[in-house]
């Protein structure tokens, strides 16, 4: 398995966002007027927007920012519940960033999931990470009592195969 992740990064240069900076740049918008643009549009919160926009710029290279997109790969994965299409995981990374994943396998029981994860935890972390920036698949709502849960990444029967013929 590549460890090569291609991060989603909502504010480089050839993104929808990306462009709109460079729009009000050329427009001869000053910096900091952008930034406020940028922030009163999208309600980005963190102090490091304006990173954020000069990376847009082209000011910045992206390992410059990459703290920043998130999210960040996990250190650990464990079950958070049985779905109709397979279970829900909850990854869990540096600080409190976490996220959940969609593990889509209809006919693994408890016992092989809690397996898979005991023994493949650094493997499921990192396809966890990848699915989350390289959209395979993304954003599955799930409904649970009245909530929306939302996966922001998944692992398919098919990524984790090699690991149960083990």
């Amino acid at each position: 398995m590549t460890r090569a992740v291609k991060l989603f990064n909502t504010f480089a240069p050839d993104t929808s966002e990306g462009q709109w900076i460079n729009f009000m740049k050329q427009q001869g918008i000053s910096k900091q007027e952008i930034v406020a643009a940028v922030r009163e549009r999208t309600g980005y919160p963190g102090e490091h927007l304006e990173l954020l926009v000069e990376h847009a710029l082209g000011e910045r290279p992206q390992q410059d920012i990459e703290f920043l997109l998130t999210p960040l790969k996990p250190t650990s994965i464990k079950k958070f519940e049985r779905r109709p299409r397979g279970y829900l995981l909850k990854a869990e990374g540096p600080g409190d960033d976490s996220f959940y994943v969609l593990l889509e396998s209809v006919d693994l029981d408890d016992e092989k999931v809690d397996r898979l994860l005991d023994s493949h935890q650094d493997e499921l972390c990192f396809l966890a990470y990848k699915n989350a920036h390289e959209g395979n698949p993304f954003d599955t709502g799930l409904r649970e009592d009245g909530h929306v849960v939302v996966a922001e990444s998944g692992i398919t029967f098919q990524d984790i195969q090699r690991f149960l013929a083990n």
